[in-house]
């Protein structure tokens, strides 16, 4: 275990010192955050928590726009988020077949090391919402296959089995989500910059 966590981790960070040098000669730390973001001061510590949370979900589903001010049913991958979540809870206290089965199949630390490596990042995010009022769910976007996986896991653990096929259901829902998404942005893009095409 510690020859492979060796493995991922000293090239990574030998690619990523050059960065951190010259992020902390210029800036004086080594990520150098502090270079775009303007400290913000909250009323409270619950109102800055719930502004971040609300805007890391929503900004990782469906926003658009230099200030995230196009939004398209975002709750929708909300609650799909939910749901999964739902899933993990309900195969921790059932520990149906399918949970079994991959735990004897020794996936479980994949699944654990995916989990911690989702809840370490959106901590990192959470913690710039609370400094600099910007926690974006695209900050996240690197992770979008372990989040992925995780959150198929998830909703397979909720023992739905009233659709044939189920995944290729939601296949076609998560497609259908982006296009409309993507076409109601571009028309709202379009309206704000009043573009002679739109009224076409």
């Amino acid at each position: 275990t510690v020859f492979h966590l060796l493995l991922i981790c000293i090239p990574a960070l030998l690619i990523w010192a050059p960065w951190a040098f010259r992020n902390f000669n210029l800036y004086g730390d080594v990520i150098g955050h502090s270079a775009a973001g303007i400290p913000v001061k909250w009323p409270s510590v619950f109102h800055a928590f719930r502004y971040t949370l609300v805007d890391v979900k929503a900004s990782f589903w469906s926003v658009s726009g230099i200030h995230n001010s196009v939004r398209f049913l975002p709750f929708i991958g909300i609650h799909i988020t939910y749901f999964a979540i739902l899933g993990f809870v309900r195969a921790l206290i059932v520990r149906n077949i399918a949970f079994r089965d991959y735990v004897n199949n020794k996936g479980v630390d994949f699944m654990i090391s995916m989990a911690v490596a989702i809840a370490f990042s959106i901590a990192l995010v959470l913690q710039f919402g609370f400094e600099y009022g910007q926690g974006q769910g695209r900050f996240l976007f690197p992770l979008l296959i372990p989040i992925s996986l995780l959150t198929a896991f998830g909703i397979s653990f909720l023992g739905i089995r009233t659709l044939p096929r189920m995944h290729i259901h939601f296949t076609g829902l998560f497609i259908a989500y982006v296009l409309c998404f993507t076409v109601f942005s571009f028309a709202m893009f379009a309206l704000k910059i009043h573009s002679p095409w739109y009224a076409v």
